[in-house]
């Protein structure tokens, strides 16, 4: 499949789940990919448009596999994903964060292939949320978009990285990080500790 094949199929795709409209507790994926650069000082467009491309449609297909559901791909390099109780053994939080870890280590992959550095920024978040069709356009309210937001504008170290707020990772059973490495402003105002998980 062509590079252009693969964003024409990511743009008009998105899970099948008919668990959607969705309202009540569920997570949240905001990913975004941003500073390409490379290693040779001439970079054709067409290479970037591939590096990016493959990413992109990774990113679609784990949020498929795992019964994510799309709303709408955004814009440019930013993919926004949601799970609920979609009656899976696993909470939705485990799902979000194991997608995120799996696309985290796919574009890595994609990277040490093209020659290209880049940041994959992710953001999981959880609480109550309503995704819903308003103007023919899927839509999503609540606190978990505008949290993720905030946790894609942390200035973080590495240039890679998953984060994620304690809502989230009361649900996540295996591993999970410890450290607190940020705390951000939540939208009642109150500290949120902000945790890392690294591949």
């Amino acid at each position: 499949m062509s590079v252009f094949d693969s964003i024409t199929s990511l743009l008009s795709s998105g899970s099948r789940s008919s668990s959607f409209p969705f309202s009540g507790v569920g997570s949240l994926l905001l990913s975004d990919i941003s500073g390409f650069s490379a290693e040779a000082p001439e970079v054709s467009p067409l290479d970037v448009i591939e590096a990016l491309g493959r990413i992109l449609e990774l990113e679609r297909r784990y949020i498929q596999e795992s019964g994510g559901f799309m709303p709408y791909t955004g814009v440019g390099e930013v993919v926004l994903a949601v799970w609920g109780s979609l009656g899976s053994s696993r909470s939705h939080a485990e799902l979000a964060v194991e997608t995120g870890r799996k696309i985290l280590a796919e574009s890595q992959r994609v990277q040490a292939e093209t020659g290209f550095s880049l940041e994959v920024r992710i953001a999981v978040t959880t609480g109550r949320m309503t995704v819903n069709t308003i103007g023919g356009r899927p839509q999503v309210f609540g606190a978990p978009f505008t949290t993720a937001q905030r946790l894609l504008e942390l200035p973080v170290v590495r240039r890679s990285h998953l984060l994620c707020t304690s809502e989230t990772l009361e649900l996540i059973y295996s591993r999970p990080p410890s450290d607190v490495i940020a705390t951000i402003r939540g939208c009642a105002g109150q500290d949120v500790p902000v945790f890392e998980f690294t591949l």
